[in-house]
């Protein structure tokens, strides 16, 4: 069996639950950031607290309600409430470059804005007297269009807006009117409106948004592209009720079903994030809906027809027990098979039964399958199988034995004075 390791890191941080800062009595975390003291053992220095207000610029009437968070090159905080006097507390920060973000309440859009407010954090500083101000900005209005029906309104799609100055990118979701609406501080930005929750083709554009007005913006998703031909079975008579669709990182596609000819007509387009071009993942597939026959194969620029020929399927056999060969049940078991490329076979993954077991049926020939298992309390494991020389329509993989993960690891955390840091949580990856 060919063996994985696994790297071992030690990550410390502090317990840190979400707070309402004004009303907050918890004792704030007092060490964070992890180093290594002269000994090489795990130092924490001590952790930085950011207090302050947030107001109305101009009247600096208080603003509760106001969602304050930490964001920082190191990561980022939970957020914290402003109180009813607007004052907020961010405790057991790391030290560091990063800059207080604020997100306003408020419906259809938020009634304030603000810019972020960049700081600079010193090893247990406290920095008092911050103010967030809210601004009124102005309002954009984002028309999302399906590109395959120019009539369709795009629901529940979400449009990501960023510029330069953010140091997050924020996001809106579309109505039942198909309509983002989000309030934005003046400037030129950019957003990208993505059908399917964001993995879908995508619109982009740029919305410049002024102070005190109003700004729409139409945008229409690209329209799909059509790909035809003829699904034959493996002895060459056409493939009538076979199953048809394009998947991978930067394409996907409708599931298409063939005619009493064989023939099917299919339509795809690009993924939003992944630009005009196919990746090596991307693949047609194709398959009967019994599964015993499928096909895979990769995607060409530019060809509008394509003629598959079916093959026979593969199922891939899976046994998981433990040191004393008793099985391991509820293991998730994952299967990728290599030809050309990677490609996950659904569903991923999947459970073993009673007796340890599971089974992949209906999968593509390829080159080559990887299988991955895992079970809580033991760890995982895994192994590859090539496609044999001889015809075959079944592989067995050797048992996967997953022994008890009963190793201790111990050790001693200290802060950067020596002393010993108490409540500290340490994990193992």
């Amino acid at each position: 069996m060919k063996q994985f390791h696994l790297g071992l890191i030690l990550a410390i941080a502090l317990a840190a639950p979400a707070r309402a800062c004004a009303a907050d009595s918890a004792t704030p975390a007092n060490y964070t950031g992890s180093t290594v003291d002269d000994k090489g053992h795990p130092a924490l220095g001590p952790a930085a607290i950011i207090e302050g207000k947030v107001i109305v610029a101009g009247s600096g009437q208080a603003l509760s309600g106001v969602k304050l968070r930490w964001i920082a090159t190191n990561g980022s905080h939970d957020a914290v409430l402003s109180g009813p006097d607007g004052s907020f507390r961010i405790s057991g920060l790391s030290a560091g470059q990063g800059a207080i973000t604020a997100e306003f309440p408020g419906e259809p859009v938020a009634d304030w804005v603000a810019e972020d407010l960049p700081l600079a954090l010193a090893p247990g500083e406290t920095k008092k007297g911050l103010i967030v101000r809210g601004l009124k900005g102005g309002i954009a209005l984002v028309r999302v269009l399906s590109g395959w029906d120019e009539q369709r309104l795009l629901v529940h799609v979400p449009v990501t807006f960023s510029n330069e100055l953010s140091l997050s990118r924020l996001v809106a979701l579309t109505g039942t009117d198909g309509i983002a609406r989000i309030r934005l501080l003046p400037d030129i930005w950019d957003f990208c409106a993505s059908d399917g929750g964001g993995t879908d083709n995508a619109g982009q554009d740029h919305v410049t948004v002024l102070t005190g007005q109003t700004n729409q913006v139409e945008v229409r998703m690209g329209p799909a592209m059509k790909l035809s031909g003829t699904i034959y079975k493996p002895d060459g008579t056409p493939a009538p009720g076979a199953v048809i669709s394009l998947e991978g990182s930067a394409v996907k596609s409708e599931e298409a079903t063939t005619d009493s000819n064989g023939r099917y007509e299919l339509r795809w387009w690009y993924k939003a994030q992944a630009g005009l071009g196919t990746t090596q993942d991307d693949r047609f597939y194709a398959r009967t809906r019994d599964g015993n026959f499928s096909v895979i194969r990769y995607i060409e620029e530019g060809p509008t027809n394509q003629d598959l020929t079916l093959q026979p399927s593969m199922s891939l056999s899976v046994t998981v027990a433990d040191a004393v060969g008793h099985p391991i049940t509820n293991a998730e078991v994952s299967m990728i098979i290599l030809t050309n490329g990677f490609i996950p076979i659904p569903p991923y993954p999947c459970t073993t039964d009673s007796r340890g077991h599971a089974e992949f049926s209906g999968v593509p020939r390829a080159d080559r399958y990887d299988a991955y298992v895992f079970a809580q309390g033991r760890g995982w494991a895994g192994d590859v199988m090539q496609m044999p020389a001889r015809q075959t329509n079944r592989l067995v993989f050797p048992t996967f034995v997953l022994p008890l993960a009963n190793l201790k690891l111990g050790g001693k955390i200290v802060g950067t004075d020596g002393q010993p840091v108490e409540g500290a949580e340490v994990q193992i990856y």
